[in-house]
């Protein structure tokens, strides 16, 4: 069963039993009320008559009076529509209805009589006479001689309540066309509300089905409800599969494409060395670009299946309180025979003095170390001889975070790329990244670990033009994310690049 005739069902099946409940009640109201209206009139009209008649009509010995009595009987009968039994205080009847006869030797009648001749009070009840009719009788006491005990006799007045019947039919009639009614109009409102229930549902499965198919551009509408929710929901699944798929796609096509290079030149080099082509001076040359593109392919493949790992939360991190201006300043003295030989100054910042410690951040020391060891990387790669790069340590004013930065001299990076230079494999001129023997991934990841660390990463341009990429770090004693490390700090300024910033971690 659909989730339409589901609905549809528990609807109709719960508005019939509401109005099953509605009818029954009601019909049990008006059944009572009437009985009740009857009984009130009935015992008004017994209490009169008990105090017209006259006390002398019971005596035993006055045989004159039964035919007045007889008369005023049928009179009152006539007046009251019911009919009107006299009983002496012993309980012999002195005048009755023709009807009532067939009622005279019953226990019923004889237990009411006698409960109203004892209590000396009107007594009353429903009963089903001799004929099926649902009737009410009224027995009232009549008073004695003045200053005697007990009571002269009785008058009982029985009327059958033939008019509940009528009105329950009548209402019965009506409530059951209202039923009808109520019941069509419920099954309307019901297939339309599932209609429009399931409507945002259907609109889901075709978007699935699509999205399955490989169309990932596919949207359903939003509204302001639950359905809605759900719908945002799988519009924002459905644009990150689009993205993962075309990340995919990118990657596949950038790894073909760094690839290819090298895999070209060792084929091409190696089939001359096995060719015996060139001098014993160019066969060295052949074989020592073959082994620089082995190399090439071997940093290549490290970085991809790191990055990988990274991505998958594979990579574990050894937690512990770090002093980042003793880890920046050996990460800078490691480069520096390195700069010296390119002819790059290379100048640090900020670094504590020696009198006080360094700000903590709670991380990996390796892994932070291996993000500032990507950074001077790039940075002494493309800058020229003659240049700088400045490393910077600073706490920010504001948020309990610092920042470290690095800035260098080179051609530094066009405003359009900056918030693609974190994408893998993505380089500004990758003719110029394969002479420089880059692979296009240091920055990628250099990005996942400082996210892993609740930090961001941020690349803009330096005041001389060059390339400038700033990491920013939480404090020790922020507020701690999963796993002990620390959280995420706020977004990223409004002057940086940002691709790390704004991407967040969507991969982890």
């Amino acid at each position: 069963m659909s989730i339409r005739e589901r609905l549809v069902a528990s609807h109709f099946v719960l508005v019939l039993a509401v109005v099953l409940l509605i009818g029954l009640v009601s019909l049990g109201l008006v059944r009572g009320f009437i009985l009740r209206s009857a009984t009130a009139t009935l015992t008004e009209q017994a209490e009169q008559i008990a105090g017209v008649l006259d006390r002398r009509v019971f005596l035993p010995d006055d045989r004159a009076g039964l035919p007045a009595a007889g008369a005023l009987v049928r009179i009152m009968s006539q007046l009251t529509g019911a009919d009107v039994l006299v009983l002496t205080s012993t309980g012999r009847v002195l005048v009755t209805s023709e009807r009532l006869r067939p009622l005279l030797g019953g226990v019923f009648l004889a237990d009411r009589v006698a409960d109203a001749l004892e209590e000396g009070r009107t007594v009353s009840e429903t009963f089903r006479d001799p004929l099926g009719r649902l009737s009410v009788i009224v027995v009232s006491p009549l008073p004695g001689d003045p200053g005697a005990a007990g009571t002269a006799g009785a008058v009982a007045l029985v009327k059958p309540v033939v008019e509940v019947g009528r009105t329950l039919e009548r209402l019965l009639v009506l409530f059951t066309a209202a039923s009808l009614a109520g019941l069509v109009l419920s099954l309307v409102v019901s297939l339309l509300l599932a209609r429009t229930l399931t409507r945002p549902l259907r609109a889901l499965e075709t978007a699935a089905t699509r999205v399955a198919a490989g169309d990932f551009e596919h949207r359903v509408p939003v509204t302001a409800d639950e359905l809605g929710r759900v719908a945002a929901a799988f519009n924002s699944m459905a644009a990150r599969l689009g993205q993962l798929q075309r990340e995919r796609q990118e990657l596949y096509a950038s790894v073909s494409h760094e690839l290819r290079t090298p895999v070209t030149s060792i084929k091409g080099f190696a089939q001359a060395v096995q060719d015996g082509v060139g001098s014993p001076e160019d066969k060295k040359r052949h074989l020592a670009i073959i082994q620089e593109e082995a190399a090439r392919l071997e940093r290549l493949v490290t970085d991809l299946f790191q990055l990988s790992r990274l991505e998958a939360g594979q990579v574990s991190f050894e937690w512990t309180n770090v002093d980042l201006s003793a880890l920046v300043t050996r990460a800078v003295s490691k480069f520096g025979p390195r700069a010296e030989d390119g002819g790059v100054a290379l100048v640090l910042e900020g670094a504590r003095p020696e009198q006080s410690p360094g700000p903590l951040v709670r991380g990996d020391p390796d892994r932070l170390e291996q993000v500032l060891a990507n950074l001077l990387e790039n940075a002494l790669r493309f800058t020229p001889r003659g240049g700088r790069v400045t490393v910077r340590l600073e706490r920010e004013p504001g948020p309990r975070e610092v920042v470290v930065s690095v800035e260098d001299t080179g051609p530094g990076i066009p405003p359009e790329d900056l918030e693609r230079v974190f994408d893998r494999f993505y380089t500004v001129d990758r003719s110029r990244a394969r002479r420089k023997a880059g692979t296009g991934l240091g920055l990628a990841i250099a990005r996942e670990i400082v996210e892993a660390h609740g930090g961001r990463i941020w690349a803009d341009r330096g005041a001389d033009g060059g390339a400038l990429v700033s990491v920013a770090l939480p404090l020790t004693g922020g507020q701690p994310g999963p796993a002990g490390a620390p959280a995420a700090s706020a977004a990223r300024p409004a002057g940086g690049g940002g691709a790390g910033g704004d991407k967040g971690n969507p991969r982890r």
